[in-house]
């Protein structure tokens, strides 16, 4: 997604969409489904694939978002997920908004690639990071955020690349997708573990 111009950025600051949500919540532009144990959220630009693979996922997950999610902060530095609808908004959530908003825990985060060698591959909590970053402010308006609060918003982001698991998940349209997550995240097993995750490749 190209970053938006000065001009645009100005525009929203006019508009006051430069105030950040209440409570602590960020945008992310992804999409996510609900697995057993909690949210998985897809990240990457347009085209990546993120439509894509929640529609290969629905039959053995529920669909939670297909474009932009919420990340909602506990006290307990735990977070959660609900579907944001657009990657677009151009006003805050109200408190009021906020408070309503019923997340599903967070499980894990994979950023999305297109190949033909279908693998999903652990990634560091550092590129996780960089990844969170970049669907962050892929959300429009966060980019007219003053200095501090883009602080605060790195500094959550690193906090999630610190405690969730993250993947890279390569894929293609064959389906082989699709044996490789069911197989690996264990959704005959309820509640099997993500975090003894591997590098798994599809046969």
């Amino acid at each position: 997604m190209a970053m938006p111009s000065i001009e645009f950025i100005e525009g929203l600051k006019r508009r006051g969409a430069d105030i950040p949500d209440p409570c602590g919540i960020w945008g992310l532009h992804a999409s996510a489904v609900v697995a057993p144990g909690g949210a998985l959220v897809f990240l990457g630009t347009n085209g990546a694939g993120k439509s894509t693979i929640l529609r290969l996922l629905t039959p053995y997950f529920s669909p939670l978002a297909e474009d932009a999610v919420y990340l909602i902060p506990a006290h307990d530095g735990s977070w959660s997920v609900a579907d944001a609808g657009s990657t677009q908004p151009l006003q805050p959530l109200s408190q009021g908004e906020a408070a309503k908003l019923r997340g599903v825990p967070l499980q894990a985060v994979f950023t999305l690639a297109k190949g033909d060698d279908v693998r999903l591959e652990r990634l560091d909590a550092l590129s996780a990071c960089r990844q969170l970053v970049n669907g962050l402010f892929e959300i429009v308006r966060q980019n007219a955020f003053a200095p501090d609060v883009r602080r605060k918003s790195f500094a959550d982001v690193a906090a999630i690349a610190r405690r969730y698991p993250a993947y890279r998940l390569v894929f293609d349209l064959s389906g082989r997708v699709v044996d490789l997550m069911v197989h690996y995240l264990g959704v005959d097993q309820q509640g099997q573990a993500l975090d003894t995750a591997r590098s798994v490749r599809a046969e």
